[in-house]
């Protein structure tokens, strides 16, 4: 479940980015591009760790979008431009869905496993969207 949606979200924090990037004065670009980069990269070690970890415990980690969004929970964002403060209020929610499918996942593995590797990584993730949840609506205010 956090495999697709942090492939979902990725995809269409990086549309969100190509779009407003634009918006900005020329003279932002280039630390506008800056920080996508960095985004873009850590989005992709996060997708690579998770995908890993699947993999580690014997298991096959999906690899394609039709099965990203069959396994999905959030819902795949509409095509085409979006007005910014909508865009941003999206990606806040959708922080805000994963943060907490992380913790129930996080509370049943603690419960149910004894894997203290799983419950590491899926709190590293944990704590990276409720900063990112907390940042856009910072912005949003």
């Amino acid at each position: 479940m956090m495999l697709p949606d942090s492939v979902l979200k990725m995809l269409y924090q990086r549309n969100l980015q190509k779009q407003y990037l634009n918006l900005l004065p020329k003279s932002c670009h280039k630390c506008g591009d800056i920080c996508y980069k960095r985004g873009d990269k850590a989005n992709a070690l996060e997708i690579d760790e998770i995908a890993e970890r699947i993999q580690q415990l014997g298991h096959v980690a999906a690899g394609s979008m039709s099965e990203f969004l069959k396994k999905a929970q959030l819902k795949e964002a509409d095509g085409g431009k979006k007005e910014q403060t909508s865009a941003v209020k999206q990606l806040a929610e959708d922080s805000d869905m994963m943060a907490r499918n992380l913790r129930k996942m996080i509370g049943d593995i603690s419960e149910s496993f004894d894997d203290p590797g799983t419950v590491d990584i899926l709190t590293k993730l944990l704590q990276t969207q409720e900063k990112n949840a907390w940042m856009l609506r910072r912005y949003l205010s």
